[in-house]
């Protein structure tokens, strides 16, 4: 385990390394160019953002972006909302991302991990092809403008540009 966490008092977890679909537990040899089996069955992803201070996105966003997959992002307050200024659409028919906006970061977990109970009790008594088909036109949207994003650069919203072009 990553010696930064070690001392870290971990509620619901106990700390050691997770090696998902790969062909040996030697961490030389992890295989960071192929997305593992238990990523591609799983009905949703939830993104830890590395920064919990400034909402930004990273190509940890991108992955569910382009597999069709809902997902939710556990980093900073307001990373939803800069999806939304991005021009990506919210899965507001299976999430509520009322949690977005809270200043502690323990809320907002919380309001993940409540997301995460009330689309497992939607999943269990509709089924996940229906609650799929709930949201398959804003997947396929997003993974469209994502892809405009990555490919075009005449594309890019301001806020991508004005981080390349302004100074910090």
């Amino acid at each position: 385990m990553d010696s930064e966490f070690q001392n870290y008092p971990w509620q619901y977890w106990k700390p050691h390394r997770i090696f998902l679909d790969q062909h040996t537990d030697t961490p030389n040899h992890i295989m960071f160019d192929w997305i593992p089996n238990e990523y591609k069955h799983s009905f949703m992803a939830i993104i830890g953002e590395s920064m919990v201070n400034h909402a930004f996105l990273s190509e940890k966003t991108v992955v569910p972006l382009m597999y069709n997959k809902p997902f939710l992002i556990n980093g900073a307050k307001n990373n939803h909302r800069v999806l939304k200024r991005l021009g990506f659409e919210l899965y507001d028919e299976i999430f509520d991302y009322s949690f977005d906006t809270e200043d502690d970061v323990e809320n907002r977990v919380q309001g993940i991990i409540e997301n995460i109970i009330k689309l497992d009790e939607q999943l269990k008594t509709n089924g996940h092809k229906k609650v799929h088909d709930k949201i398959r036109d804003k997947l396929l949207f997003n993974k469209r403008r994502a892809h405009e994003i990555c490919v075009d650069p005449n594309h890019f919203p301001n806020i991508i540009n004005d981080f390349f072009t302004k100074p910090i």
